[in-house]
Order: C-alpha cells, then structure tokens, then sequence
C-alpha cells in the first residue's frame, strides 16, 4: 500500500490511488466529459498513463499489458467510450485476462433508468446491462460510501479462479464528491480455492506410471497461475512429451525441450497432431482445449487416450467438444507443485514412444522448397523462420488475425523465456498494434515485435500516432497479401473463386504503407522478394533511432499450410475434417 489517504479525499482521487495501490502501473485512457474527474486525478498523480485515439485500442493494449505484467487499468468516459471498448473487453473475457475498466456515466440526477426513456443525460448509456456477459463483475457505484467495496471486490474477482476483466461505472457527481476515509467499507473475500483431492492425484500418477504413450498438453492456465518454471521441471523430471496449440500455451515450452510435440490443432502442425491422436494417455493442465484444438470432428480426437482434465474453470469439462474421464477442478500451479515432486515415468516404458515423438518432430518443415524457391514474393513462412533467428529472447512477439497469426504461430522457434501471443477467443483484426504498444509499455518501452496484415493494421492504425509519440522501439511488420488471404483462400476452396470484399478488384482498397509510414514518422522498410529478407531484417533490427515498419510484400494466394480442412458436401454443408486430415488450403 502506498502512503496513508487523507480524509476527506475526492472520490476520484481515491480510485486512481487506489489503482496504483494495488499494482496499476500504467492507465490506457481515451478522455471525455464523462471521466472528467478521473481524468484530472490521473494528471494529478504520479500513475503512468498512456493516451490512445480509440477505445478499442485503449482495451487491447491494456491486454497486451495485462499478459506482460499480470494486471492493467482502462479509464473511457461514458456512451460511446464505454461501447468502443467492447471488442477488446470481449477478447479479454475469452482469452482470462484481467483488466480492471473504470468508466465514467452522467450523474445520478440525469439517469434513465427506470423511466422507460432511452436517454436523459447527454451521452448516457448503461454500460454495465451491456458488458455484464463479459465480464466477472460489472456494477454502476450509486453511493460514493461504496467505492472502496467496489474496487476492491472487482480486483479481487478479476484476479482469482480463471482471471478476466471486470468494471465499474462511477456517475461524474460521485467522481467529483468528496469522503471521508473512514465512512467507506471493504470488500471480504471468502471464496475458498478449490482443494486437489489426495485420492485424484493418485489415480492421475497411477494412470501416467501405466502409460505406454503419455502426452501432456498445456495451455495459458499454466502461465496465469505463474507456473511456468513449475510445469518445466515436472517434464524435465518426467521426460515426458508435451504438446501445446498453436495459440494458447504457445510460449509455456519453446521449442528447446528434448520431447516438445509441438503445436496441435486445426491450424496445427502434422506431427503434433499425429502425436496427438496417437497418445494413450493425455492430460491437459490449463488449457481448455477450444475447438480449434480438437477439431472440428472432435468425436476423433485423441481416440486411444485417457484424458485427464485440469482446469480452474469447472465449466470447461463439460463441453461437448471435449469428453475427460477424469475431471479436476485445480489452479494449475497447485496442481503442478504436487505432481512435480516424484517421478512417475518409467523411461524403458515409453522408450518407443519418445523416439516416435521425436522422430516425427525431426520430420517436420514447415518451411518448403517452394516458400525457398519463390522469386516473385518473398514467402511469409521464410520471413517468420529468419525473423525468429535474428531476434533475442526478451523480445516478445504480438500478432493479430488472419495470415499473421496463421503462419507466425505455426512457424516461430522460440527461445528460452521469450513471449509470443495473440488474443485466441475473440481473435479480431486490429488487434496486434495496441496489444504490442501495451506490452511495450509493460516491459518499460523496450523493443516489441509487432506482425500485422495490410487488412488488420487498418482497423487501429491510428495507434500509429501512440507509437510515434513515445517514441516506441517497435518493429512493426505488415505482410501485404494484397488484401484478406484468409477469405480469399476460404472463397477459393469453397466459393468457386467469387471473390468478394477481399480486396481492391471486390470492393475494399488499402493504402500506400510507405507514405502512411511517413506521415506517422515512422523509418520505413520493405522485403519484395525471398532474397531481401535477411538483408532487411538486418537493417530492421539494428535501427535503434526509434519505431520501424516494415512491409513485406506476399503472394496473394500463398496457401495456409498445413491446415485441417473441411469439405463441401452437395447439399452446401461442410464435412469436418479431424486432426489428421490435413493438408494445404486450396489443395
């Protein structure tokens, strides 16, 4: 706690120390009239804050912060600073991220409520009936005397059980009031954390010390519960394969563990799915093994195994995506730190199955002759290889949507401790550039490596002027596919080639990225082809005077590969492929 609050306090002076009190380094802010107070008392106190163009921005930046630094702060005035947010609050709901959103709401006098008006005061909206199903817990604070209680059951549910974000809409007559210190009253938490029952752990190291084909799946859980070292010594320990997808848990083993399996899924790599659907044993910690990871024709998934489930959130083992025949409601640091003390594997057990693991992983490549071979283009799996080569560990990596995320978590070697993330749940375009200029902000304005695509870079590019205003030493890459690759190759493989709203011939343009470059005072680069991308990224890398983009210029068609593929049947449905069924988009 910092020093002893003066009484009387402003309300708004309270929140903002309170805030900082409590681990808020950094306020990503869009003012308003609503939030006038709080605005004032963020200027007034030494918090840090970062000044976005758009709330959305505000919102996935203050995620890119929150998977950094464990917890970030978003203050947005009300009406359509509280709805511009929503996107990016949807992504951290999904995706467990907590992030405290204080907004503020017109005064008490001018509310609607209960009136069966649809507005009174000047920009009011309720704000908390909207995002209630977005959040862990939202509330409109109606008497200053309940502000402590508030702030302190919201940060107290944001970050218990499985994280996400929460919200407090505060009327601008409370914002501006003043109280006295002792009149308000706290919040008492009395949620017992759930209890690893002694006869489950049992069973669970029973059933691993019978397995011929183990495999440990894990996912973000691991790194919420800060049990990353945890998880690596039970494996190392073990000796055991460990699989992750290609989205969640991506950064919780790098690609240096002896049995990594590698990354799983539709949009997985075929080793890792073949090991997968191969194993006679699989538990999954922290990872609530979303459709994407099962497949679509998830009745395939990991036929063979006995599957073993841990996860904080009771309600993820019962999706019909996902059947476990054990379940165990756990933090998976707690449950880590007691399986890790013994081990379980016997080695002549699983000798097979280990040299299968890494046999598989020794075949294969994701990166092929024909990306090697290409003239034209420069190949985005060529650019990501040499990208992850030239890079330091504590450089971590943000992606958004589309062709950026499709092939950089596919492709990248990580090293050691390095970070590499998108938002999976939501997974919106736009996304990537706020979410690194929070993650730049969360490591101290140190370099960040940002991969965009031309169409995604659009939807936040005023952020542009973030960067550029602090001065950020970003790498920002946008992979010009002259339009959305991802579309263009679902309309060719399903559509018959009825190319619509994918780029400029179907309805939607982009602009020249050099002079958008210039005008946001941003050094500018570009790789046109396979033999300028080692050169560039040498220049890329070593600029040090500031932020850099650079554009790498990609075949149109370049295809998603591998990747499970569905198919069209005669009555326009699809058949869904399972984990095995994969191959190259457009193939």
């Amino acid at each position: 706690m910092g020093k002893p609050l003066a009484s009387p306090i402003k309300v708004s002076d309270y929140v903002i120390q309170f805030l900082k009190d409590n681990g808020v380094r950094d306020i990503f802010t869009v003012s308003g009239g609503g939030c006038m107070h709080l605005t004032d008392s963020i200027g007034r106190s030494d918090i840090g804050f970062v000044c976005t163009h758009h709330e959305q921005a505000a919102s996935m930046a203050a995620e890119g912060y929150s998977r950094i630094s464990g917890i970030s702060a978003v203050v947005v005035t009300t009406g359509p600073g509280g709805t511009n947010t929503i996107t990016g609050l949807l992504g951290n709901w999904l995706d467990s991220i907590p992030v405290i959103y204080i907004s503020g709401q017109v005064p008490r006098s001018q509310l609607s409520s209960g009136t069966g008006c649809r507005q009174i005061g000047d920009q009011e909206f309720d704000i908390v009936s909207s995002v209630k199903n977005m959040t862990k817990y939202s509330t409109l604070v109606s008497d200053k005397k309940d502000i402590r209680y508030h702030l302190e059951k919201a940060l107290t549910i944001a970050k218990s059980g499985r994280p996400g974000p929460v919200w407090v809409d505060i009327p601008l007559d409370i914002q501006g009031d003043t109280i006295d210190v002792d009149e308000m009253h706290g919040y008492i938490h009395n949620e017992a954390l759930p209890v690893v029952p002694a006869a489950c752990i049992k069973e669970i190291k029973e059933r691993i010390q019978k397995a011929k084909r183990p495999l440990v799946v894990v996912g973000s859980g691991v790194r919420r519960s800060d049990a990353v070292s945890e998880l690596r010594d039970f494996l190392e320990l073990n000796k055991i394969p460990v699989a992750t997808g290609p989205h969640s848990g991506i950064d919780v083993v790098n690609d240096d563990y002896e049995y990594y399996a590698g990354r799983f899924g539709v949009l997985g790599q075929v080793s890792a799915n073949n090991i997968v659907q191969r194993c006679d044993f699989l538990l999954s910690i922290g990872s609530r093994l979303n459709i994407k990871m099962t497949g679509y024709k998830y009745q395939d998934f990991a036929p063979d195994a006995y599957k073993v489930m841990v996860d904080i959130d009771k309600h993820e083992m019962n999706k019909f995506n996902i059947t476990a025949d054990k379940k165990l409601v756990s933090d998976a640091g707690d449950f880590l730190n007691i399986l890790s003390k013994e081990r379980l594997t016997e080695q002549n057990k699983i000798s097979k199955w280990l040299k299968y693991v890494t046999s598989k992983r020794k075949e294969e490549n994701l990166v092929l002759d024909k990306h090697r071979n290409l003239k034209e283009y420069a190949s985005t799996y060529c650019f990501v290889e040499t990208l992850c080569e030239k890079i330091n560990e504590d450089v971590p990596i943000i992606t958004s949507d589309g062709t950026a995320h499709v092939v950089t978590l596919k492709t990248a070697k990580l090293k050691g401790n390095q970070r590499l993330f998108t938002n999976v749940g939501c997974a919106s375009m736009g996304y990537g550039l706020p979410a690194a200029i929070g993650a730049s902000f969360a490591i101290g304005k140190k370099p960040v490596v940002c991969i965009e695509g031309d169409g995604s870079i659009q939807m936040n590019i005023q952020e542009l002027q973030t960067v550029s205003h602090h001065n950020l030493p970003m790498k920002i890459f946008v992979i010009n596919n002259d339009g959305y690759l991802s579309i263009r190759l679902t309309q060719g493989s399903f559509f018959d080639k009825r190319y619509v709203a994918i780029d400029k011939d179907s309805g939607v343009s982009f602009p020249n990225m050099e002079k958008i470059a210039d005008a946001y005072g941003l050094k500018y680069f570009q790789i046109k082809n396979n033999k300028e991308i080692d050169f560039t990224l040498d220049q890329v890398m070593g600029y040090t005077r500031g932020p850099v983009m650079c554009e790498i210029f990609t075949d149109p068609l370049e295809r998603h590969e591998p990747k499970v593929m569905a198919k069209l049947k005669e009555d326009g449905t699809f058949e869904p492929g399972n984990l095995t069924d994969i191959r190259a988009q457009n193939e």
